[in-house]
């Protein structure tokens, strides 16, 4: 970002605003990620990686004595899905308020789909007793990235994991997306993030009946990388 472009006002009124939006997505960081934080903008986005919903806001301009930003989500509304824009005046609380609305509403649309059939909660299980099986990442440090030697093993592992189930048509091109778009963000992701995205993938591949349990635990021996996932698996299947 070339700081030349923009006046004292400004440049204060972002360090303030993108300031009090990391921190609303810090403690939100179970369900929400910022994906870019760059070139004067600011992007969150819902962690499930099946679901573009996204809060961006950017373009600062000066006028009349206030700082204005475009905002543009998705959802728009509780009645739409479609991606809204708006550019208004917006200090932090009031920019702040948008973003709280806008993460409740997805909140909820994360909560009902999980309610909306009755075997929701086997899918719930699978998922909860995947992500107590991931003992290579310390419960303590959930809120920091995995260590780079980690990341590339696991990147390894999710590429490898890739390449198995893109050759079996019984998987869904929605699974092989997921782990694509996972394995593309490892870096900018919390440990936390990434043990609710992968538990929540091999779940759903569980719920439909895929052997995918036994799959990975071949996929990662045959790689020399077991020692990542497979323990933690053998754990859960023992």
């Amino acid at each position: 970002m070339d700081y030349n472009n923009y006046t004292a006002k400004e440049l204060n009124d972002m360090a303030r605003t993108f300031s009090a939006i990391r921190s609303e997505v810090e403690a939100n960081s179970s369900l929400f990620r910022i994906s870019n934080d760059s070139d004067a903008q600011i992007r969150i986005e819902y962690i499930s990686f099946a679901t573009e919903y996204f809060f961006t806001v950017s373009n600062p301009s000066l006028k009349d004595n206030y700082v204005f930003y475009d905002l543009n989500y998705k959802p728009g509304s509780q009645t739409s899905n479609s991606s809204h824009s708006n550019k208004n005046t917006f200090s932090d609380n009031r920019l702040l308020s948008e973003l709280k609305s806008w993460m409740n509403l997805v909140k909820n649309i994360h909560d009902v789909r999980q309610k909306i059939h009755p075997n929701s909660k086997n899918l719930k299980h699978y998922k909860e007793k995947l992500f107590e099986s991931f003992s290579f990442m310390e419960d303590e440090n959930d809120d920091k990235p995995l260590e780079p030697k980690k990341q590339k093993e696991l990147s390894s592992f999710l590429n490898l994991l890739i390449e198995n189930f893109e050759s079996d048509p019984d998987i869904d091109d929605e699974i092989i997306k997921e782990l694509k778009t996972l394995n593309k963000n490892i870096p900018a992701l919390t440990q936390l993030q990434i043990k609710n995205q992968i538990s929540w993938t091999f779940a759903k591949m569980m719920y439909k009946g895929v052997d995918v349990l036994n799959r990975i635990t071949k996929v990662g021996t045959n790689a020399g990388i077991g020692h990542l996932l497979i323990e933690g698996i053998k754990n859960f299947t023992s």
